[in-house]
Formats: structure tokens, C-alpha cells, sequence
């Protein structure tokens, strides 16, 4: 269960905002039925009750916070990663005569274009870019026409056969990453979590009623703007926090114009 296809951060000025004032309104409310005096008498009890729930939500919402923010460092690495087979690849080939070694470059240069411009779009809406997949298993074709005959040639080419499968295995996790989702479960214990949480602030009395009514706000703001902060991770590739492509990029704008 996505809210937010593009979590940017209107996104989140929205979630914060509004989970501020659905506190404040729900606080001043209950001060406007409620003497802070009734309130008071079960002080003892709404205590015990809350840091209980609090801690217990704390927990899951931590938890939940550094998983979706390692898979997000994961799958920079994975860019990384793929970044470097792609210029390991273009280097090996340099090894090989001409017209082989042309075409091989070709055909890694243009799986680079086609991963920066096409594909990250298409990853921004959580799948795969058909332009991509056809450039990939173009540099297979390209690959499996070369006939090393010197002993530096077969060293070299065994060596791009084993980065080249590298390449599609970082490839195939960095689309596994752009597709995985926080379950819907998940996203109800989440909002769910976070709605008892306020609510049970409302079980305390004070006797300055925009005291309490402000404290239930910053508690509600704060909640409201780490679950956005998980939506933003979790989605990697859109988004104020998505991956750049830029490390392939580079790569690309060093070789392209190469000689």
C-alpha cells in the first residue's frame, strides 16, 4: 500500500502538517468534553499504559527506520557496483582487435545510455526498462562473436565473461530493489501504532489546555514525519531521496568521447 507514488517533499510538508493538526484538533476537542480534573484521576494508570505502547511503537518504528534505510545504502551500492563492471568491462576490451573491440564498446556504451536515461524512469514506477534489457543482452551477442586466439586475449576474455554475468547479477538487484514495497500489514501497524500513540496522550491533564494540546502536536509531528522518512526509502528511485544515476553517468561521459 503506497500513499505516495513520488514521495517528495510536499509529500512530506503534507504528512507532517496534517498529522499536526489531526493531534491538535483531536486534543482541543477532548480538552473542550473533558476537565483536565478527570483527567488527572487516572494519571497512574494512563502513565503505565503509555510507556508501554510508546515504547513498544518506538521499538518497530526504529526497527523499521534502519532496515528501509540499509536497503536504500544497498541499492546505491548496487549502482556503484554496476558503475564499475561497466568501466572494467569497457577497459577489458581494449584488449581485443578492431572490429570486435568496436563493437563491444558500442554495445556497453549504449547499455549505459539506455540504463541512465531510460531505465531509471522506468524504475521511478517500479519496473524494468525493456530498452535496457535488449541493450544487456545485446553485449552477450557481441561477446560470444569474439574468438581469442592469443594466450593475453583468452586471459581477458575470461575474465569479461565473469565480470559481464557480475554486471547482470548487480543489475537484476538493483531492479529487485526498485520493486520491493513495505507490506500493507506493515503500513497498518505503522498508522495504526501511530494513532493509539496520540491518542493516548489525551489520557493527561494539565491545566494549561494549549500546553497539552501542543505536546500531542510535536509527538504527532514527529511520528508523522519518520513514517515519510520510511516512505522515502523505500522508494529509492523517485522521490526526494532517490538514487542518482550519476556514478554510471560518469563512467559513460569518460569513455564515450574516448579515443
Amino acid at each position: 500500500m503506497q500513499f505516495f507514488e513520488v514521495p517528495d517533499l510536499l509529500s512530506g510538508l503534507f504528512i507532517f502538517t496534517l498529522s499536526i493538526g489531526v493531534a491538535v484538533a483531536g486534543g482541543y476537542i477532548i480538552r473542550l468534553r473533558v476537565h483536565y480534573s478527570i483527567l488527572q484521576e487516572d494519571h497512574e494508570v494512563a502513565g503505565y499504559l503509555y510507556s508501554m505502547v510508546s515504547v513498544v511503537y518506538a521499538v518497530l518504528l526504529g526497527f523499521i527506520t534502519v532496515v528501509v534505510w540499509q536497503q536504500h545504502r544497498d541499492t546505491q551500492n548496487y549502482v556503484q557496483q554496476e558503475a564499475v563492471r561497466v568501466s572494467n568491462l569497457l577497459r577489458d576490451a581494449q584488449v581485443f582487435p578492431d572490429p570486435v573491440r568496436k563493437d563491444l564498446r558500442e554495445k556497453l556504451v549504449e547499455y549505459g545510455k539506455a540504463v541512465v536515461n531510460d531505465e531509471w524512469n522506468t524504475m521511478a514506477k517500479r519496473r524494468p526498462s525493456r530498452i535496457a534489457s535488449q541493450a544487456y543482452e545485446k553485449i552477450w551477442e557481441t561477446v560470444y562473436k569474439i574468438q581469442p586466439e592469443t594466450e593475453r586475449e583468452k586471459a581477458f576474455y575470461k575474465e569479461s565473461i565473469t565480470r559481464l554475468n557480475e554486471l547482470g547479477g548487480i543489475r537484476r538487484s538493483r531492479l529487485s530493489s526498485c520493486q520491493s514495497r513495505i507490506p500493507s500489514l506493515l503500513w497498518v501497524l505503522l498508522i495504526g501504532g501511530a494513532v493509539i500513540s496520540v491518542a493516548f496522550t489525551y489520557l493527561f491533564g494539565t491545566k494549561n489546555k494549549w500546553s497539552h494540546v501542543l505536546a500531542a502536536g510535536s509527538i504527532a509531528g514527529l511520528i508523522g514525519f519518520t513514517l515519510f522518512l520510511i516512505l522515502a526509502l523505500s522508494c529509492p528511485f523517485s522521490g526526494s531521496l532517490r538514487i542518482s544515476p550519476d556514478p554510471l553517468a560518469s563512467v559513460l561521459q569518460v569513455w564515450e568521447h574516448s579515443p
